[in-house]
């Protein structure tokens, strides 16, 4: 029999009887093996049409009681089992099902003899209260001033494995990142289930996967998260231990959650891209931050600042140069007049660095003022020219930051991300560094993301906006 895999789970065999435990902790069976569970997941047979694999959380309370599962039988509870009855109905399947009290189900996938796999997700609404969540999702991707850009639902609550924390969400912030996902995704696309957006939050850790060290349930924490994996616009979400860092003490949820992916693609930019020393053996040195009043302009301005750099901040508007200048820019130019002049009438021939934080418009402006062997690093696509001339002549440096990339590949280095957001989170609490948040809508809900992600797509604000409380 041709057997399919999902993600990362590899089928050993299922053509045995299979003896299960039930525990009274939960158990989630995506991401087995486990040493007490002889088969990487819950799969299998029924009878010889079909595998199946089996997603939710088992226990019965008070006994740990032992269950037999047979080739042909499966445990399963009242939650979802009509619905799933008619599916394997639909396609024809031989089955029979066993009750196996303290078993719900959430997701089943099936595969026949060819390798063709049926999806199944229970709607939530079907689900008991202690297994479901509030979110704020999309199932088209529609202007943001479509009624249906977003919706309220109730999705399944997941589960901690492995590495991963289930944190309860407190407060969302929303980028740039989550207008382009929303905007770019294809036009005639549902979402079924709807898709989760979100990639900066704070929270409290809920519950631990078996391999988690670094934190415990209780621990209040902030992260960006992985743009592969579902976002953070819901009550509960799945975040790898690796890139998720303590919160500062001395701040409230709302400001922490302004800070997580701003903060690690400036401190990426800097310190990892363009080989800033942190500590400040660079001291001195001069950096150009270009879109400096933006959410990443303003966490770079204070760890450049911090790092001893002096920084030439770009901003257009009286209010925008006021919180440039307040978060300690030494220099403030217009990005919407010629540039160079200006810099070099502030007394700056070349600069040691620029950081392009906004968009390439200004690609021709960095090369002229990026001194030789000097290191531009830029944070944005783009299909706009890029000539390379001037920089081959410096022989300077064009480095790309993407704080996504460490988790989307799993590089060796992933845990980098939770020592630097632990790091800026001491920072903070000495006051030496401070959030970036300039406004709060609160609750977390469709009406109010929708607002959010109006104004980041306006490209006026200044700093964070993040929304807050379910």
């Amino acid at each position: 029999m041709k057997i399919s895999k999902l993600d990362h789970v590899n089928i050993r065999t299922a053509r045995l009887e299979v003896l299960v435990e039930w525990y009274t902790k939960v158990l989630d069976f995506r991401t087995g093996p486990r040493p007490d569970f002889p088969f990487p997941g819950a799969w299998l047979y029924t009878g010889d049409a079909a595998v199946v694999h089996l997603i939710g959380t088992a226990g019965d309370p008070g006994t740990g009681s032992e269950s037999k599962l047979k080739l042909e039988h499966f445990a399963f509870a009242a939650t979802g089992r009509a619905a799933f009855e008619k599916k394997l109905q639909e396609m024809d399947i031989p089955y029979q099902l066993a009750d196996a009290p303290g078993f719900n189900i959430t997701q089943v996938n099936l595969w026949d003899p060819d390798g063709n796999h049926l999806h199944v997700d229970f709607p939530a609404d079907e689900l008991p209260g202690d297994l479901r969540m509030k979110a704020v999702a999309l199932t088209r991707y529609l202007p943001v001033d479509n009624p249906d850009a977003f919706v309220d639902v109730d999705l399944p609550k997941p589960e901690a494995t492995g590495r991963d924390i289930l944190v309860a969400v407190k407060a969302v912030s929303v980028n740039p990142v989550d207008t382009k996902v929303r905007r770019r995704g294809p036009a005639d696309k549902i979402e079924d289930p709807p898709r989760v957006l979100g990639w900066d939050a704070s929270g409290v850790v809920d519950s631990v996967g078996p391999d988690v060290t670094l934190f415990k349930p209780g621990d209040e924490v902030y992260y960006a998260g992985d743009i592969t994996r579902s976002g953070s616009n819901a009550e509960f979400q799945l975040v790898d231990e690796r890139i998720v860092g303590f919160k500062p003490k001395s701040l409230g949820f709302a400001e922490a959650a302004a800070l997580p992916l701003t903060t690690i693609t400036a401190y990426e930019a800097f310190f990892d891209r363009l080989g800033i020393d942190r500590d400040g053996a660079d001291k001195g040195q001069s950096v150009l931050i270009v879109g400096a009043a933006g959410g990443v302009g303003s966490i770079g301005i204070q760890l450049a600042k911090a790092a001893g750099l002096v920084v030439i901040a770009t901003a257009s508007r009286p209010e925008t140069s006021a919180w440039v200048t307040e978060l300690g820019a030494d220099h403030v130019v217009n990005h919407r007049e010629p540039m160079v002049e200006q810099v070099r009438k502030l007394g700056f021939e070349h600069v040691d660095h620029v950081a392009i934080f906004n968009d390439m418009r200004h690609w021709e402006t960095a090369v002229e003022l990026i001194r030789p062997q000097g290191g531009i690093v830029s944070i944005d696509d783009t299909d706009l020219p890029m000539p390379m001339a001037g920089m081959k002549t410096k022989a300077a440096s064009l480095h790309w930051e993407f704080m996504f990339a460490r988790a989307m590949f799993e590089t060796p280095d992933m845990i980098e991300q939770h020592n630097l957001l632990t790091y800026v989170a001491q920072e903070i609490d000495a006051g030496r560094i401070r959030t970036t948040l300039s406004e709060t809508l609160t609750p977390i809900n469709a009406e109010n993301m929708k607002a959010a992600h109006a104004l980041i797509e306006r490209g006026t604000a200044r700093g964070k906006v993040v929304v807050e409380g379910f």
